[in-house]
C-alpha cells in the first residue's frame, strides 16, 4: 500500500508559478494588491490540500489497523492535488475581480 502526500512549500511553490505566468489585472479595483490577494488565495488553497491529505492518510491508517485490502491512491495524486490547487488559486482570484491576460 502506497501513501502519497503532497509537500505544502511544494504547492505553494507550482501555485505561485502558475499564476505568476500570467499578467493579471483587476478592473473593479485598480488599487488592489495582486501579492496580497494570491498569498491569501494559496494559503486558503493549501489549507484545503492539508485537509484532504490529512483525510486520505486517516482513510488509509484505518485500513491498515483493520486489516482491510484498501484501494491504493493513485499513482498520480500529487499531480491532480497540485492542478487542484492551481484551480483554486486562479477561481479565488478570479472571485476577488482579478482577470488574467
Amino acid at each position: 500500500m502506497k501513501l502519497v502526500v503532497v509537500i505544502p512549500s511544494l504547492l505553494a511553490a507550482t501555485l505561485l508559478a502558475a499564476c505568476a505566468g500570467a499578467h493579471w489585472e483587476n478592473p473593479g479595483h485598480p488599487e488592489a494588491n495582486f501579492r496580497a490577494d494570491l498569498a491569501e488565495c494559496q494559503q486558503d488553497a493549501e489549507r484545503v490540500s492539508r485537509l484532504s491529505q490529512t483525510r486520505q492518510v486517516a482513510e488509509q491508517t484505518l485500513c491498515i489497523r483493520q486489516g482491510v485490502d484498501c484501494m491504493p491512491l493513485p499513482e498520480n495524486q500529487n499531480v491532480d492535488a497540485l492542478a487542484a490547487g492551481q484551480g483554486m488559486v486562479k477561481r479565488c482570484l478570479a472571485h476577488k475581480g482579478w482577470q488574467a491576460h
